[in-house]
């Protein structure tokens, strides 16, 4: 598979500007933040919805492996133009679908305006204060997941 997708909607200087805005986040939380992007649905996974394959890739990357079951993933199907935001339990059970739902409305706007980068950077921003709110740093608040985008 082309890995060279990812260039067409984001840049290397905005690859560096959305790790370094999940690594500032997750100064001030327990939590961790993942965003996972693919070009398009697999061949043989094209009737699955956009929430089983962004559980499916949440178990692949083993973000429920996290201490504290505190991850929180963006997940993206470029061609399909969807994406899901998903949370382990450990954040789902205090935080409802609706904080979601509401972050996805704003990475919407941005992707509709054609500012791709601007909308997971704001998506990360919007995950980091709801984790900063539910879950605080630990004493050692140790970074479990790499905070580069995964593709």
């Amino acid at each position: 598979m082309n890995k060279n997708f990812l260039k067409n909607y984001i840049s290397d200087d905005e690859m560096l500007r959305i790790s370094n805005t999940i690594k500032d986040c997750e100064k001030y939380t327990s939590g961790e933040i993942c965003i996972s992007i693919k070009n398009a649905k697999p061949l043989f996974r094209q009737r699955k919805s956009i929430a089983q394959l962004a559980h499916k890739e949440f178990y692949k990357l083993g973000l429920q492996n996290t201490k504290e079951s505190t991850a929180v993933m963006i997940f993206i199907i470029l061609k399909s133009r969807e994406f899901y935001i998903l949370a382990d339990k450990g954040i789902h059970n205090k935080v409802g679908n609706e904080t979601w739902h509401g972050i996805k409305d704003k990475m919407q706007l941005h992707f509709t305006g054609g500012n791709f980068a601007g909308g997971l950077i704001t998506g990360i921003k919007e995950i980091g204060r709801v984790l900063k709110e539910h879950f605080p740093p630990g004493e050692l608040n140790e970074n479990e997941l790499p905070d580069s985008i995964n593709y």
